[in-house]
This record gives structure tokens, C-alpha cells and sequence, in this order.
């Protein structure tokens, strides 16, 4: 091959080898990225990761035994706090966990809209904070066996606050109460009740 020809053909394959190395580069970045990715989404999967509520569900029923894996007591319906105290003004949260072999069901527009009550100590009796602000039916929720959900309340909704700024609760002593059904046309009626232990907020 003379020198004429060598130099168009030198080019295209030093060009070509600069693809092939951005394309093995490009996916070394994956690989590494989709590992990492699969740490984070087992420790996600690991840990209650689900906020249920009425913002996220749509109207009538969820799917027969939704929710995700998390830590459950056999035999019994559990909730259990994100911690045993929090800071004025932060979202609290807790785990609600299905140990029983069958499907349960609850409805939402509870506090916040979210399918729980948070309820605040006031002298020797529990008190529900109320307040759902979505126009729309209320939407009936099922938990499987063996899963469960997580439930949210920021102290900032607009669901809680009506308008009103600040905060719609503060300093005090508190609990999660989840009612639910074990028949999915139990028409509203909820008669069994599981308490979160107690925690505060300061």
C-alpha cells in the first residue's frame, strides 16, 4: 500500500479505536453504576419504603395485597415508629407491617390523608389529628401478608393546616393508630386497631 492510501486507512482505525474505547469506558460506567444502583435498591427494598396515601392511590380499591416487603411479627398486625423521638417540626413516620397470613384492608383520609391516625396525647386521652384536603371518594387499600406500608406526617400539610401557617402539630407525647378490616367489603367498618408504641416530639 503506498503513502497515499496508508494515511486515510490509519485514520479510520485510530478513529475507530477511539470509539470502541468510549464504548468500553461508557459501559464500565454502567456496570459499576447498575451495582451500586442494586445496593441501593436492596437496602431500599430492605427498609419500609412505601408512603401510602391518598395523594398516591387512585379512587376505589388497590390491588388485591399490595405493599412491600418488610420485617413482620407472625401473627399480628405491627406499627412501629421511625424513632422514638423526633425534632419539632419533621415529618414523622412509621411501618405499618401485615404478620397475618391473609390480606387485610383499611381506608385512607385519615391524617394527612394517609391510611393511620396520628394521635397526640392531651391529659389522660388520645386525640386524632384529623385532616384530608383531596376531593374525591375515599379509596380502600389492602396490605398482603407479609408486607406492608409506610405512613407519613409532616407537621407542614396543607391537608393539616386548613390554610393556616406554622405548624399543624408540636412538643408533645404521641402515638400511630391503624384501624383496618379483614374483609375487603366490610363497607367501612374497620373494627380492629393496632397502636404504634409511644414516642415523642420536642
Amino acid at each position: 500500500m503506498n503513502q497515499r492510501r496508508r494515511a486515510p486507512v490509519l485514520a479510520m482505525v485510530t478513529a475507530i479505536g477511539v470509539v470502541i474505547g468510549v464504548v468500553i469506558g461508557v459501559a464500565g460506567c454502567a456496570t459499576r453504576h447498575d451495582a451500586g444502583g442494586s445496593a441501593s435498591a436492596q437496602a431500599t427494598t430492605a427498609s419500609p419504603a412505601v408512603i401510602v396515601s391518598s395523594a398516591e392511590s387512585t379512587p376505589g380499591r388497590s390491588p388485591e395485597g399490595s405493599g412491600s416487603p418488610v420485617p413482620v411479627v407472625a401473627g399480628k398486625v405491627t406499627v412501629v415508629p421511625g424513632a422514638t423521638g423526633y425534632r419539632s417540626g419533621v415529618v414523622i413516620s412509621a411501618t405499618i407491617a401485615n404478620g397475618l397470613d391473609r390480606t387485610i384492608y383499611t381506608e385512607d383520609f385519615k391524617t394527612a390523608c394517609t391510611i393511620a391516625y396520628l394521635q397526640r396525647a392531651d391529659g389522660g386521652t388520645w386525640t386524632d389529628i384529623l385532616g384530608c384536603q383531596l376531593g374525591r371518594p375515599t379509596a380502600t387499600v389492602s396490605i398482603g401478608p407479609g408486607t406492608g406500608s409506610l405512613v407519613a406526617f409532616d407537621p407542614r400539610s396543607f391537608h393539616l393546616l386548613s390554610g393556616r401557617t406554622g405548624l399543624a402539630f408540636g412538643a408533645g407525647r404521641y402515638r400511630v393508630k391503624f384501624t383496618y378490616a379483614l374483609e375487603s367489603d366490610a363497607g367501612g367498618a374497620e373494627p380492629l386497631t393496632a397502636y404504634s408504641a409511644e414516642f415523642t416530639i420536642r
